[in-house]
């Protein structure tokens, strides 16, 4: 037998807090689309296929006095055949936007996942006002941050795989807004963490403050072997 339907859910985020004691969601989420179930010799995961598009105006997550906003969050997802797909989610937040598109494949199995985030204009002064984090002095990082971030892991997070490559631009070059002392600083930074064997990869990285220019190049971890030249007038 084979079924087809839409459906329309609206997801009243407050009512799901108490699934998660670490963070508090508030706002609305709203999933459209179809759904069609044909019954088969596999599992059951493989027989269905699930389409639809997500949305939000305005979604917050608090945690331990933090919080983090997204607004006009939008995407697409589909399940079918043991693989779910997430593309095109996109919000504005911090300042900047964060797109994102997502893999799960084998959910009926053991599952490998895969996450990738194109980051445009994140303002790190706000990022700071989020987690409430303070520099001596009420000093501020007036910088903005664009690049991208790949996750990947199968089956448990102790497997995860994160690579980044992400630049900084002063507020000199861009929008950023801060309170107190501003510091600029420019740069790029690759790194890629490793959390089964526990180390952190930095290749070609520099930092610029003022006159001062910082380069790391290395790995941290139990055998750290991590090169930092630091130059200054």
């Amino acid at each position: 037998p084979t079924a087809t339907g839409n459906y329309t859910l609206r997801l009243h985020t407050q009512d799901l807090w108490r699934l998660s004691t670490a963070a508090r969601p508030t706002g609305d989420v709203v999933l459209a689309g179809t759904i069609r179930y044909q019954s088969g010799d596999q599992p059951l995961l493989r027989n269905v296929n699930v389409q639809g598009q997500l949305q939000s105006e305005d979604l917050s997550v608090a945690s331990q006095g933090r919080t983090v906003s997204l607004r006009r969050l939008r995407g697409v997802y589909e399940m079918s055949n043991g693989t779910f797909q997430a593309r095109k989610v996109e919000a504005e937040t911090l300042g900047g936007l964060i797109s994102t598109e997502a893999t799960v494949r084998h959910l009926d199995a053991t599952p490998e996942y895969q996450v990738q985030a194109l980051l445009r204009g994140i303002s790190l002064p706000e990022v700071e006002r989020s987690v409430h984090a303070a520099m001596p002095d009420g000093a501020s990082v007036s910088s903005t941050l664009d690049g991208t971030a790949v996750l990947s892991w199968s089956g448990s997070a102790n497997d995860l795989i994160a690579r980044s490559d992400l630049s900084l631009h002063s507020a000199r070059n861009s929008q950023a807004i801060s309170e107190g002392p501003a510091l600029p600083v420019d740069g790029v930074l690759h790194a890629t963490y490793d959390a089964r064997h526990d180390t952190v990869t930095v290749r070609q990285s520099v930092l610029r403050l003022a006159s001062t220019s910082i380069t790391a190049d290395g790995k941290v971890g139990d055998r750290s072997q991590l090169q930092v030249l630091v130059k200054a007038p």
